[in-house]
């Protein structure tokens, strides 16, 4: 068995391309899972997530449970509309990308601290706790997370209020913001 996993990660139900990428994807993957939102078919290798698309990394903990297995060293997560470069498979990926059994390929780590972009209120607002998130047992704990933070040079420092709230433009917008957290 090859120890790679290609995952495609579909935004949106598009239930004909499945066969079309099977068959580009076939001959240079053994392993091929899709993780496609509401799917109600009978492929195996097909897993169902349910998840607003806007926010389709939330798939990939809603399907490990399908797709994970001990010995596989790496999972290769690609989009539905991107067509990877058809010298990579599972023989060469790691020299294209340059790892090894232990690294992993992330372009870019960003902190929420350095970001004034409103995807910082909404990882500030986020709950792990509201119904249908279900990757509560898939997070480590807060010291696992800290030395992982660690192992990637990562910081953690305090966010500003206006990464999370946008700042009330008059004293009545703000009569009306502080409304919105007292009831």
């Amino acid at each position: 068995m090859k120890k790679i996993a290609l995952i495609i990660i579909y935004n949106h139900q598009y239930n004909k391309n499945i066969n079309i990428i099977e068959r580009i994807y076939k001959d240079r993957f053994s392993n091929i899972y899709h993780l496609v939102p509401f799917y109600y078919g009978e492929k195996a290798n097909v897993i169902p997530v349910y998840e607003c698309s806007y926010f389709f990394q939330g798939y990939i903990a809603q399907g490990l449970k399908s797709y994970f297995k001990e010995e596989y060293t790496h999972y290769f997560f690609i989009a539905d509309d991107l067509m990877l470069n058809p010298t990579i498979n599972e023989d060469n990926y790691s020299e294209h990308l340059k790892l090894n059994p232990n690294s992993c390929f992330i372009p870019e780590f960003i902190t929420l601290h350095d970001q004034d972009a409103w995807r910082t209120g909404e990882a500030f607002r986020w709950n792990i706790n509201f119904k249908g998130v279900e990757a509560k047992n898939q997070l480590p704990n807060y010291e696992k997370a800290l030395q992982k933070f660690q192992q990637f040079n990562l910081t953690i420092k305090p966010i500003r209020f206006n990464q999370i709230w946008d700042k009330p433009s008059s004293p009545s917008s703000f009569r009306d913001w502080v409304r919105t957290f007292i009831s």
